[in-house]
């Protein structure tokens, strides 16, 4: 999995993560341009995913599968024995969970 040291303004926004507002790229420099186009880049991708992933399935059903999955997975941890990344994982699959239900929220906002 790569990571990504500094997330562009429009993924926080669109994981609702509350310092969206306070990202504000530097456009005094001529290098935050490029940053600015390559992070705009990065956000057409995860957008374009999104879509894909929501092209397979609703956000409901995807909400419900992620259950499933969690569920299966603590199920197989008290056979497996203790996991110490366990609190990590449950923050992942909580904020996938929230993810999904923000898209589903929006969705049914734009249909009224």
């Amino acid at each position: 999995m790569v990571r990504i040291r500094r997330k562009p303004r429009a993924l926080y926004m669109a994981l609702g993560h509350r310092s969206a507002g306070h990202f504000k790229p530097k456009t005094y420099m001529k290098t935050s341009t490029t940053i600015s186009e390559a992070e705009d880049a990065i956000c057409l991708n995860y957008g374009r995913g999104v879509k894909e992933l929501l092209s397979q399935s609703t956000a409901s059903e995807w909400i419900e599968d992620l259950w499933i999955i969690y569920s299966d997975h603590m199920a197989f941890q008290k056979e497996a024995g203790c996991n110490p990344r366990i609190g990590e994982i449950f923050l992942s699959f909580r904020e996938l969970v929230f993810f999904f239900q923000r898209l589903q929220k929006g969705r049914t906002e734009e249909r009224e």
